[in-house]
């Protein structure tokens, strides 16, 4: 007998399918970044309707994030190891950096980069050019 229950890939492919866009509004140093609670935000609404739950925890020296199923109590999960040997504040820092690209990753994510569309757009305009020369 088919279960006709939703299973979780299907309800990551129906958050996927939500379209959900990202920005890169955070300035950091040289950078510019989604921070992990605009992420949070955008996704709560898509995720709270495919009752997925989000966790993130820390075992055995890697940040792990985790999606479940709360009606099937089913899961994915991504883990990162944590640099040894890291001040306090730079061991936070890399906590929620690394709880955020775990989160893009299995949601199979990408934050839109202003930056990199104007970079792409240029080199369109240099596909015209000639590179060599008729002596290479």
């Amino acid at each position: 007998m088919e279960n006709k229950t939703t299973n979780i890939y299907q309800k990551l492919f129906e958050v996927k399918k939500a379209g959900i866009k990202l920005q890169r509004d955070t300035k950091a140093f040289n950078y510019k970044y989604a921070t992990l609670s605009q992420i949070q935000e955008k996704l709560w609404e898509v995720l709270q309707q495919q009752q997925l739950l989000v966790k993130h925890f820390i075992k055995s020296w890697e940040v792990f994030t985790r999606i479940i199923d709360i009606k099937t109590e089913k899961f994915v999960e991504s883990g990162i190891e944590l640099t040894p040997w890291t001040k306090a504040q730079d061991k936070g820092s890399e906590i929620t950096y690394y709880r955020r690209y775990n989160l893009l990753s299995l949601l199979d994510l990408e934050v839109e980069d202003d930056d990199w569309k104007k970079a792409q757009d240029s080199v369109k305009e240099d596909d015209n050019k000639q590179w060599f020369n008729d002596e290479n």
